[in-house]
């Protein structure tokens, strides 16, 4: 008979953590989780917490903000945080961040190594090899985009303040909700 035992660690502030109300979990390659809350961006390595949070009289410049969710990846040793409506790129080879949108960034997705950006009403794809965004549609009515999910039949969802749209394959909407 096989028995395993599970264990549970607790994180919390006194441990290092930028605040206990964790609003998105995401482990990177190295199996380091990452969580972003109201208050910053923290990263666990298995030992110690690490919080990332910009301050007032910080020494050097640090581009996250408080409010950092969602966290994603490319699996591909990159992380994007959307960060006080900024989105933010960390390098987890170089151990480095670099705001690559900022202003109106409203979430980030990621599927099949392509990063999506809700950024107010207008969806954009990052390409990390031209180190630039592509547009990809406007919603209509100026919706707020706030959610981006690829389906496994490879449909694009978008969920903004208004309603839902779904798109089949050329990025064109075929229904609303």
């Amino acid at each position: 008979q096989n028995t395993f035992a599970i264990y549970f660690k607790h994180l919390g502030m006194r441990e290092g953590l930028s605040q206990v109300s964790v609003m998105s979990i995401y482990q990177d390659e190295l199996g380091r989780m990452w969580f972003g809350s109201m208050e910053g961006l923290s990263m666990y390595d298995g030992e110690n917490v690490q919080a990332f949070k910009h301050f007032e009289g910080a020494t050097e410049e640090l581009p996250v903000g408080n409010e950092t969710f969602p966290i994603v990846g490319d699996q591909q040793g990159n992380i994007f945080v959307r960060s006080d409506e900024l989105l933010i790129h960390y390098d987890i080879r170089k151990q480095q961040f670099e705001c690559i949108k900022s202003g109106n960034v409203t979430t980030v997705y990621c599927h099949n190594q392509k990063v999506w950006v809700g950024a107010g009403d207008s969806l954009y794809i990052w390409n990390i090899e031209e180190h630039k965004f592509h547009f990809i549609f406007k919603t209509e009515n100026a919706s707020t985009i706030q959610k981006i999910f690829v389906d496994s039949g490879n449909r694009l969802w978008i969920g903004t303040i208004s309603g839902l749209f779904r798109f089949d394959n050329q990025y064109q909407p075929v229904c609303v909700i």
